[in-house]
């Protein structure tokens, strides 16, 4: 076996570690968020995760190893960023501004899969507006 393939079958190996390592953290907190009573009801899972609360207006953003709660009046709008990776080829985020100066907003990457970012957009929009308008 050349060295080139064992640097590659290295890097690959690294990169799946990692991989592995990072949702054993998201999931950790995930835990961590329901030990403390939150019922999860919808979840939009990207490289983080924004979950609602079941019957509440509250809703968490997790990442790997931690989580923050917020209310959905605090959120202040959400956008689909479109980026332009090569021709005819787009990368889509969903893009959740909330009213917080730790965590002004959170991007939901959704990849090449502009359907997706359109569905999530509309989900979390209107699962903002049935309970921000109730506080």
């Amino acid at each position: 076996m050349s060295m080139t393939v064992i640097y590659i079958l290295l890097g690959i190996g690294a990169i799946a570690a990692l991989m592995l390592i990072q949702r054993r953290r998201t999931s950790a907190a995930m835990g961590a968020l329901v030990q403390e009573g939150f019922i999860k009801d919808q979840c939009w899972d990207s490289n983080v995760s924004l979950v609602t609360e079941k019957g509440s207006g509250r809703f968490a953003v997790v990442w790997p190893g931690t989580f923050k709660l917020f209310h959905a009046s605090q959120i202040t709008g959400v956008t689909i960023d479109e980026q332009e990776m090569e021709a005819n080829r787009h990368r889509y985020k969903v893009v959740v501004s909330i009213d917080d100066p730790e965590c002004p907003s959170i991007g939901l990457t959704t990849n090449t899969r502009k359907d997706r970012a359109e569905q999530w957009a509309a989900g979390i929009d209107q699962w903002r507006r049935q309970y921000a308008e109730s506080h």
